[in-house]
């Protein structure tokens, strides 16, 4: 579903609107394959683009009952539109929102999104701001080099989300149903830091340092970290900022940490699309980035580094496999695997 801002209604071509939501199709079904509707035009015609990604069991209800369409049939129309549009928006430089069948939670987010765009989620030009602040804080340092560390199963071996959702008796589950379908553009993110919202703040900041104490660093990232020489480490956390800061705050080799903060008015959401402009501005600024990650949260920011890194501290990743093996041209390179391999190239480094 794209969304246009300023357009003129083609019926109307001397009513100027504010805003202008239109309903579409990347592809149809056929018989066999797919018809592709969305033209060159289309990819350049709006500003923002929403993907309806509802159950494939919902949407047959929705159909004439006549029709042979099995919900397989379903999920392959819609993976193949998904990927499709993936494409289209990150080639405009631009994120495809996937919303949900939750509509009173979507029209919000459609509302925070309309209405505070430029302040919360235009990622970009965050980023880039930023990255400008934090350069002119260190620009005594004359460093050359940035080394960008995912937080949750990469600096640290397990989730501390868990813990903090286990600790308010929030189940984890919740946050596996936001997320289905490996579902990470910032609407899932606007409606975890909303979950969240819904907890008394004492036990919130109860929450914080339960989980703060019960992080457990990688020793082999923290070795990795310590051998770093003229670089500025940052920390960016698709998780919890307040309970990582916590931990930060005694590490003195991370210089600044990025994150979804539990404070109500949250500046911004560390999303993909985040990440990956964090990597992109500090190359922008003549920086030379190494980037590890676990997970395809990550994947954007490491593909935009010169450096990329990918561990698995316990387990493989379903989702970044499969990447993996989608893109086996990949400059992304494995670190400190043992029991847990993808098929990349593997990097013996010291640690």
């Amino acid at each position: 579903m794209p969304y246009r801002k300023n357009a003129t209604v083609k019926n109307f071509p001397n009513q100027h609107n504010d805003l202008v939501f239109v309903d579409a199709h990347y592809a149809v079904m056929t018989n066999p394959g797919f018809k592709v509707l969305f033209t060159p035009t289309d990819k350049l015609c709006y500003d923002h683009f929403f993907y309806l990604d509802t159950p494939a069991e919902m949407n047959l209800q929705w159909l004439d009952n006549n029709m042979d369409i099995s919900p397989g049939d379903l999920n392959a129309w819609k993976e193949y539109e998904r990927q499709a549009l993936s494409t289209a928006c990150e080639s405009l430089g631009k994120e495809l929102i996937f919303l949900d069948e939750d509509t009173a939670n979507c029209v919000q987010f459609m509302a925070s999104w309309v209405t505070q765009y430029s302040r919360k989620y235009d990622y970009k030009n965050i980023a880039y701001t930023l990255v400008e602040e934090f350069i002119k804080q260190h620009d005594q340092d004359h460093y050359t080099n940035v080394l960008l560390m995912d937080c949750d199963n990469t600096f640290a071996t397990h989730d501390a989300t868990h813990d903090f959702c286990d600790f308010l008796n929030s189940p984890r589950s919740k946050l596996r149903d936001i997320f289905g379908g490996y579902r990470y553009s910032s609407y899932q993110f606007f409606k975890v830091a909303k979950l969240y919202r819904q907890f008394n703040p004492d036990d919130i900041t109860a929450a914080i340092d339960f989980a703060a104490s019960k992080i457990n660093l990688s020793p082999h990232v923290c070795r990795l970290i310590k051998h770093q020489k003229n670089t500025h480490v940052i920390a960016l956390t698709a998780g919890l900022l307040e309970v990582w800061a916590t931990k930060i705050r005694t590490l003195p080799d991370v210089d600044a940490i990025f994150g979804n903060s539990l404070k109500p008015g949250q500046p911004y959401l560390v999303t993909p699309a985040f990440k990956k402009y964090v990597a992109q501005a500090f190359k922008a600024k003549g920086f030379t980035i190494t980037a590890i990650g676990d997970s395809i949260i990550d994947i954007p920011m490491l593909e935009a580094s010169h450096q990329a890194y990918i561990v698995a501290h316990s387990k493989i990743n379903p989702t970044t496999q499969q990447y993996f093996e989608n893109n086996p041209q990949t400059k992304i390179m494995q670190i400190f695997a043992h029991q847990w391999v993808y098929p990349v190239q593997q990097y013996a480094m010291e640690g």
